[in-house]
């Protein structure tokens, strides 16, 4: 029964653990999405501005 209880925890753990790297993965990468957004926003943003001040 102890062995059973073992495998079962083990599978369990690596589960964890792939959904875990699942999740972290999709993070960053929405986060980078959301700099890389904000930065085309701000980017634009100046050159509106700029173009403002040279007319």
């Amino acid at each position: 029964m102890c062995r059973y209880v073992y495998v079962y925890i083990f599978w369990m753990y690596i589960i964890f653990l792939c959904i875990l790297k699942c999740i972290t993965i999709l993070f960053f990468a929405f986060i980078m999405n959301f700099l890389l957004l904000l930065l085309l926003l701000l980017s634009f943003n100046i050159n509106v501005d700029n173009y403002m001040m040279v007319v």
